[in-house]
């Protein structure tokens, strides 16, 4: 695990070898038109009346436009091994996966700035995907619902084309299905469950 992350430290630290130093303040910043940022994260998992917190890390893209230098649209996937330690929230003992989705907006804050903080808020979509051997992976238990995402964090911008993105983003929602070996229910209790994802990402505008 520990060789993967590296691996994918230096992935992302390659295109900033290749890039200038970073803009001077006089030039003018991009935050419009179309941009791709994938990024590492870390996350954590938590349900309600759980006195623990699951944990793990993975890997994010976020795909997105610009309307102008203030308000963005953006669509968000995101995938994270998580280790439940030995007293796992769900009961488990073993790893698991836990996915997101976000649609969402994202709102800076000083767009001219090569530091631009923002804000960002989205409706969310999480699973959390238990791996069972001996079962094909369409026919893993999954426990899956909804909530919504509020964020932050600031965009250091590097050049006209790329910055460096460092983000928090905190869910809230409810599962409310469950699905395993062709078999769905939603005729259970729903489940609160909360997530943070603290990321650290580049920001590529084309």
């Amino acid at each position: 695990m520990r060789s993967l992350t590296l691996a994918l430290l230096a992935a992302l630290a390659a295109p900033l070898a290749a890039q200038p130093l970073p803009v001077t303040a006089s030039s003018e910043a991009r935050t419009e038109g179309f941009f791709i940022s994938p990024r590492l994260y870390a996350a954590s998992l938590t349900l309600e009346d759980a006195d623990e917190t699951d944990g793990g890390g993975g890997l994010g893209l976020r795909l997105g436009y610009g309307f102008n230098k203030t308000v963005a649209v953006f669509v968000a996937f995101e995938g994270a091994g998580i280790d439940p330690g030995e007293d796992g929230i769900l009961g488990l003992d073993e790893d698991y996966g836990l996915g997101s989705f976000d649609l969402g907006a994202q709102f800076s804050l000083l767009p001219s700035n090569a530091v631009n903080p923002f804000l960002r808020v989205g409706l969310n979509g999480t699973a959390a995907v238990i791996d069972v051997d001996n079962v094909d992976s369409d026919d893993d238990p999954r426990f899956s619902g909804g909530g919504l995402t509020l964020g932050g964090g600031a965009e250091f911008r590097l050049s006209d084309t790329l910055g460096l993105e460092a983000a928090l983003d905190l869910t809230g929602g409810q599962f409310n299905e469950f699905e395993g070996a062709g078999f769905s229910t939603t005729n259970f209790d729903e489940i609160d469950f909360g997530t943070a994802r603290l990321g650290l990402g580049l920001v590529w505008r084309p």
